[in-house]
């Protein structure tokens, strides 16, 4: 329903019926479920580092600072900075304490940002996560990946 809303294109590898579902199965009134519902909204966004913030375009760590602004919680822009802020304000999590919303940080290369960090995904529960992709073009609802290069879990709010 809000992808027709916002007048999206549910024609991203998920029908209406299996979005409802992922809806229907996060826990009501929680903050993370309202992260996860917002990242899907953004379902079949492009990706692009360049034009991320432009129109519909979006780069991993613009879409979850989109979503997290929507809920008023401030993130920095880039994934490594939201890492960091994560850590300086004790909100890190270990894989097993994921819940809808949190978030996941890969790294792929060593680049000199905090931790390495390349990549950052929004986890969606039941083993989900949603995704600016950039080898998919485009944001997705996928399965949680690469394990072995995920450096990072974190809650970018206090849990009340």
């Amino acid at each position: 329903m809000m992808l027709a809303l916002l007048g999206k294109d549910e024609h991203v590898g998920l029908s209406s019926g299996e979005l409802e579902a992922i809806r229907t199965d996060l826990p009501a009134g929680v903050l993370g479920s309202q992260v996860v519902e917002l990242a899907l909204t953004r379902l079949g966004d492009p990706y692009s580092q360049l034009k991320a913030g432009q129109g519909t375009y979006t780069d991993c760590s613009y879409l979850v600072q989109w979503v997290y602004q929507q809920l008023e919680v401030g993130l920095p822009r880039t994934a490594a900075e939201q890492a960091r802020f994560i850590v300086d304000n004790g909100l890190t999590l270990t894989a097993d304490e994921l819940t809808a919303g949190d978030l996941i940080f890969w790294s792929y290369e060593q680049n000199g940002r905090f931790m390495d960090i390349t990549h950052v995904g929004i986890y969606a529960g039941n083993g989900k996560v949603v995704d600016a992709s950039s080898s998919r073009l485009q944001v997705v609802y996928r399965n949680v990946f690469d394990a072995e290069l995920q450096v990072m879990y974190g809650r970018p709010y206090f849990q009340g």
